[in-house]
């Protein structure tokens, strides 16, 4: 992998993120279904993690799950995220953290029927993101 890894202890991580960001980056929270800044976006560009900066998902592979939150059916590259098995809330669910800071981002769902190329949801908590729009399409 290319990025470097991120490492900070909590205090700098707090003086860095706001409440809500901190509590889902670096606690594994969940911000509430509709209410991110990315849910329904269409901007070309691409995905950037909040608390580090790397790079994650290109709006390319950004689909409309009507779930709640960001859906993208593939990271921008395999290495950029990991997959960390969660059995938390009484389901088995698999955790998409970031390479290279390991902050918690969301989940990633397998075989629910939508028309991708892979068959895979990323949802995604709109707060772990930031978009670098793609000045080209400006």
């Amino acid at each position: 992998m290319s990025e470097l890894k991120v490492i900070k202890t909590p205090d700098e991580w707090r003086a860095q993120l706001s409440d809500l960001e901190y509590h889902v980056l670096r606690e594994a929270g969940t911000e509430r279904p509709w209410t991110g800044e990315y849910t329904t976006s269409k901007a070309p560009g691409v995905y950037r993690c909040r608390a580090c900066g790397a790079e994650l998902f290109r709006s390319t592979t950004k689909f409309d799950s009507h779930c709640g939150w960001p859906s993208f059916f593939s990271p921008l590259a395999e290495d950029r995220v990991k997959h960390i098995e969660d059995n938390t809330l009484g389901m088995k669910r698999v955790e998409v953290r970031c390479s290279a800071c390991d902050s918690h981002l969301g989940h990633v769902f397998a075989g629910e029927g939508y028309d991708t190329p892979t068959d895979l949801r990323y949802c995604i908590n709109s707060v772990c993101l930031v978009l670098e729009p793609d000045s080209s399409q400006a």
